[in-house]
């Protein structure tokens, strides 16, 4: 086992332990009240009339409700306990396998399922219908064995003190600890079956991004570990894969449906990495973890600190690009878009004449001509404009003259004529950032230099960068260096150029690498101001 792996492990039974202390702490509060509302009965003075008071069936229902509000509190409190510690197995399950997999120099970030997260506790309400049940019945039983008691001492005649004394006395030695005991249990096996659950996810998520992993069977080798356990210890699978052991299949530990193999079982899923994800990739998980801070965590409780706040920025970021109304519909499979950049492939094949060498790279020129993303900005004037960037994100493009072209016919050019095919490290295409300023350094220091405030469409197809690469590297054209052997992987020589072939108009960096720019492929999502 990992250092990573036993620090997981160490944080998930020092989270049981306080739910156990807290669960104690829900019974003793319950026990005590309900004693005392045992002697405030029983310190009544008209001991003369004992008998008619008891048989008279209204006060009789009054003891009744009163100890059993008592339990119906008993009951609301420890499934808030019990819910809450099982909720957070679920994520100290999941991110300790993304802290493992940063040990074993895989640092992928992926927020957690919510969905996910129900479906392995399976919540209504406060809690599962299924532990509602485990729990609200040893409570019910103790509510049957007072209404047993106080009946009881009715029939018999007994008096008020001697009632009283029965029913303490169940409490502290029947239902009442088997009500504890069974909360106990189930703190510790739900928990674990919650936090293997989530591991599982964890995994598949984990091989979904491209780490190549397997996962591993790792029992508690002691005096009280099952047989069949101490047999499967070391155990590796595929995921997909059950394990197996005396005739017996489980997807994971405490996974068989079988109370004798998986109550209170302490076994562990490990996960182990086959093989390291390639350089490239592997680089760019490792920007984006050091950018988080991620690879500067102390422990297990820094790391997931630091990995909540990160999955939230990148689900900010899957945010954004959903709001730019992409419609899945409308954009390719990877495989798709392959077989659109052949076509296109061939067409050059066929006739090499088709691609311009005179403005900006030829092939994304091509590539806007054949996707007409060549088309006209939407010019508006300066009262429009204001009025439209009430509801929209300004865009700054800061542009300076050269010795072939003046700054302020760039202008003219991006806003009337031919689409300039420029070249960028995040993809080709043109420029643009949130911040003004950022656009002024490109303008230049002295006055020829000009900025072009532009909106984007409501319509335009937007994609993460991140999200957008990550997809890129799988097809592997980024790392063919030099002349590519297929003339589709030159179409698709840059993820500007994928993102294009793809259906997507604009590519967001969402503040990856501490930038906010704006790769737009596509000039006919553009609103420019006059």
């Amino acid at each position: 086992m990992t250092k990573e792996q036993k620090a997981v492990l160490q944080s998930q039974l020092n989270r049981e332990k306080r739910t156990l202390n807290e669960l104690k702490q829900v019974y003793r509060r319950a026990l005590m009240d309900c004693e005392k509302k045992i002697m405030e009965l029983s310190a009544r003075t008209d001991l003369e009339n004992l008998q008619s008071i008891i048989y008279q069936t209204r006060y009789q229902e009054a003891i009744r409700q009163q100890l059993e509000g008592i339990l119906t509190a008993l009951q609301s409190d420890s499934y808030s306990t019990v819910s809450d510690y099982l909720s957070r197995c679920y994520q100290d399950g999941y991110i300790g396998v993304m802290y493992d997999l940063h040990g074993q120099d895989i640092p992928l970030i992926m927020p957690i399922d919510q969905k996910a997260v129900v479906r392995a506790i399976q919540t209504d309400s406060k809690i599962s219908k299924g532990l509602y049940n485990r729990l609200g019945e040893d409570v019910g039983k103790l509510k049957t064995s007072i209404r047993a008691e106080v009946s009881r001492g009715i029939a018999a005649g007994f008096t008020w003190n001697e009632v009283a004394k029965k029913l303490a006395k169940s409490f502290k030695t029947t239902e009442f600890s088997k009500a504890y005991n069974n909360a106990m249990r189930i703190v510790r096996t739900e928990g674990h079956r919650i936090q293997i659950q989530s591991a599982m996810d964890a995994q598949q998520v984990a091989k979904d991004h491209g780490a190549d992993i397997v996962k591993q069977w790792d029992a508690t080798l002691d005096d009280r570990t099952r047989e069949t356990h101490r047999m499967l210890d070391g155990q590796i699978r595929e995921l997909d894969e059950p394990f197996e052991v005396g005739g017996m299949q489980a997807d994971a530990p405490g996974m068989f449906g079988i109370a004798a193999q998986d109550c209170n079982c302490r076994c562990a899923l490990l996960q182990r990495a086959r093989w390291e994800l390639d350089e490239d990739e592997l680089n760019t998980l490792k920007e984006r973890a050091e950018f988080f801070g991620l690879d500067k965590t102390k422990d297990f409780e820094d790391f997931k600190e630091k990995y909540f706040k990160a999955a939230e920025q990148y689900e900010d970021r899957k945010e954004k690009t959903i709001k730019n109304n992409v419609d899945a519909a409308d954009i390719l499979t990877q495989e798709e878009t392959i077989e659109k950049a052949k076509k296109y492939g061939q067409e050059l094949l066929d006739d090499v004449s088709v691609l311009k060498y005179d403005n900006g790279d030829p092939i994304t020129d091509y590539l806007n001509f054949k996707l007409k993303y060549d088309a006209l900005p939407r010019v508006i004037s300066d009262a429009e404009f204001e009025n439209e960037k009430v509801k929209k994100q300004v865009w700054y493009r800061g542009v300076a003259s050269t010795s072939d072209m003046s700054a302020k016919d760039m202008v003219e050019a991006f806003k009337y004529g031919k689409m300039y095919a420029g070249r960028g490290v995040y993809g080709y295409g043109t420029y643009a950032d949130k911040d003004r300023k950022v656009a002024e350094l490109y303008a230049g220091k002295d006055d020829s230099g000009r900025i072009i405030e532009m909106l984007l469409t409501d319509d335009v197809k937007t994609v993460d960068f991140v999200e957008i690469f990550t997809e890129y590297e799988k097809t592997g054209i980024p790392k063919i260096v030099g002349n590519k052997p297929e003339a589709y992987q030159d179409i698709l020589g840059n993820v500007g150029a994928y993102a294009a072939v793809k259906g997507y108009d604009a590519i967001l960096l969402n503040g990856f690498q501490n930038k906010q720019h704006v790769v737009i492929l596509n000039r006919g999502k553009v609103i420019v101001k006059e």
